[in-house]
């Protein structure tokens, strides 16, 4: 099944709507996408610890918060113009996408500073295989959701749908960064969980 069909099962009644509809079931689809990565996350967190996994947690997280942006800024973006809005509410949609990308920024620096400190005071983290596949897992999704808003964006020309693509393209690197963080605790290299956490403070920075 291709991702953008896969996708689209969240919403079967999409045939039926409008295009305003339509773009606001896209940015309900993530959102759903999401929650579902944010669990599946937390439980590694819970079993590990790590850092890295940390970095891409919140980074769902501030997913999520950015998808509603997304979600409300495209609604407010779909209603037609009126007294105070003369131009329709197009900048709605904008400032949706501005203020994803202020949330990653205060993030990032945040966690380049947690990784920082655990590099100066390291700590034990227990990683088995069941985690390494949660992770891994993660990432499969990350590259379904990166391929299903990259057709959205385009079929409704959304400023909001192409920085949440980005974004989730930009994920399955963070993504792949912690697999290999936590692949490298495992057999042996404590260091490697936040030297990964440092690289994903970047990656963030560079999805912005």
């Amino acid at each position: 099944m291709k991702s953008g069909h896969l996708f689209k099962f969240l919403n079967p009644l999409s045939f039926l709507m409008s295009e305003s509809d339509e773009r606001l079931a896209s940015a309900h689809t993530v959102l759903i996408a999401n929650l579902f990565l944010i669990g599946v996350k937390l439980a590694v967190v819970l079993l590990t610890g790590s850092l890295a996994v940390i970095a891409i947690l919140v980074d769902s997280l501030l997913d999520l918060l950015g998808g509603l942006f997304v979600y409300f800024g495209m609604k407010k973006a779909g209603q037609p113009a009126d007294d105070s809005h003369p131009y329709g509410h197009k900048k709605y949609e904008t400032v949706s996408a501005l203020g994803q990308s202020a949330l990653i920024v205060i993030t990032a620096f945040l966690i380049a500073a947690e990784a920082v400190r655990r590099l100066i005071s390291p700590i034990h983290l227990d990683v088995n295989t069941i985690d390494l596949a949660l992770v891994f897992f993660t990432i499969l999704v990350d590259i379904g959701l990166a391929l299903y808003l990259t057709k959205e964006a385009k079929r409704h020309g959304s400023l909001a749908l192409d920085a949440a693509r980005i974004n989730y393209t930009y994920d399955i690197f963070q993504n792949s960064t912690a697999f290999l963080g936590l692949f490298a605790v495992q057999y042996g290299i404590p260091a490697a969980d936040p030297i990964a956490a440092l690289i994903l403070s970047v990656l963030m920075l560079r999805s912005t």
